[in-house]
């Protein structure tokens, strides 16, 4: 007579094997995440929270992902047919060139060539296409540590214009276009809106370049 232990583990021993996360549900949510962010799934990184048991028919149930937060979590959601959905946490990110610190460096200091190293590592969250890679003359907005990834709001870019220096505004309207001498009021980096005096005023105009503004519709 066969033991009710017995029976339990010839039952646990023809079940499927599953790795911890399943290879099927590892390729779909890589897919699914390379949809949204506009990369190849090969590209995409994971790390998973605790999964629920899942048989082998959920592996191929409806699935889908929540909204990726900027560190990368998200809510992966698999619907079987005949069981309530099950719910479980897992993160994404890119491995990618990433720019890091080759020594520690104080808040204030402004990058030299041998500052910078560039590394492959993940970037948690999706990869961010609008922002410029660090380069030389960057500055760092808070002490770093060797190896630490410089970017987000570690580093900015160098300063356009400081107040009191010269500033070439231009304004632009049809086929005219008119350039003004002026002497900036602030301070800012490219991208951002400074006040300016010129002979006959003061104006407001967004820094375009090193002591480059323009001035955005309107008059000058």
């Amino acid at each position: 007579m066969i033991s009710s232990a017995s029976l339990f583990l010839l039952a646990q021993l023809a079940a499927p094997a599953f790795p911890a996360v399943p290879g099927v549900l590892v390729s779909r949510v890589e897919e699914a995440v390379g949809v949204q962010w506009g990369v190849a799934p090969s590209a995409v990184v994971l790390e998973w929270g605790a999964l629920p048991t899942l048989r082998a028919e959920d592996l191929s149930a409806p699935m889908r992902i929540g909204p990726i937060s900027r560190e990368g979590w998200f809510a992966v959601t698999v619907d079987p047919p005949t069981l309530a959905p099950r719910a479980f946490r897992a993160r994404a990110g890119v491995e990618m060139p990433q720019p890091v610190a080759t020594r520690a460096l104080a808040g204030g200091t402004i990058l030299a060539a041998d500052d910078i190293a560039w590394e492959q590592r993940t970037r948690w969250g999706a990869p961010d296409t609008t922002r410029a890679p660090v380069e030389v003359g960057w500055e760092i907005r808070r002490g770093v540590q060797a190896g630490e990834v410089l970017a987000g709001v570690v580093v900015a870019p160098p300063r356009a214009v400081g107040p009191g220096d010269p500033l070439r505004v231009f304004w632009r309207q049809g086929g005219v276009e008119i350039e003004l001498e002026a002497v900036a009021l602030t301070g800012g980096r490219v991208g951002d809106r400074v006040q300016a005096r010129t002979s006959t005023g003061r104006i407001s105009a967004r820094l375009t370049g090193i002591g480059v503004a323009h001035i955005e519709g309107g008059s000058p």
